[in-house]
């Protein structure tokens, strides 16, 4: 199991929860369980708000995700995450040390239309 921290772009009329699940499918082939909203930051250079939400990683896809060709997606334990961002996007911290203080989920997966795995297809079948 993997916990992935998220940033994401809304669609007219689209909840933040929503956005979420989208959009770790659509970045990084992740799907799972969304957990609690860790916070929100603003980008005054970019002129936008962002929601961080912890996502529970269940599945990751192989490839055929949106950016699979365009980003690398690396897992790193918590601590070695904190270092690398204290370097590069010191503010970002805080999310981290939020999302170790936080319990996994208990609801169902929330899978994003057309984007179930073979297991899931399977069990739907029977």
């Amino acid at each position: 199991m993997y916990t992935y921290r998220m940033c994401f772009s809304l669609q007219v009329g689209e909840p933040h929860e929503v956005a979420a699940v989208r959009e770790a499918a659509e970045e990084a082939g992740a799907v799972g369980v969304l957990g609690r909203c860790l916070g929100v930051f603003d980008n005054m250079e970019r002129g936008h708000r962002t929601r961080v939400f912890v996502l529970v990683v269940a599945t990751l896809m192989d490839g055929g995700y949106e950016d699979a060709g365009r980003r690398k997606r690396r897992w790193f334990p918590v601590e070695e995450a904190a270092r690398l961002l204290a370097q590069y996007k010191t503010p970002h911290c805080r999310y981290l040390t939020a999302m170790a203080e936080s319990k996994p989920p208990k609801a169902a997966a929330v899978i994003p239309p057309g984007r179930e795995n073979d297991e899931q297809k399977q069990q739907a079948e029977r």
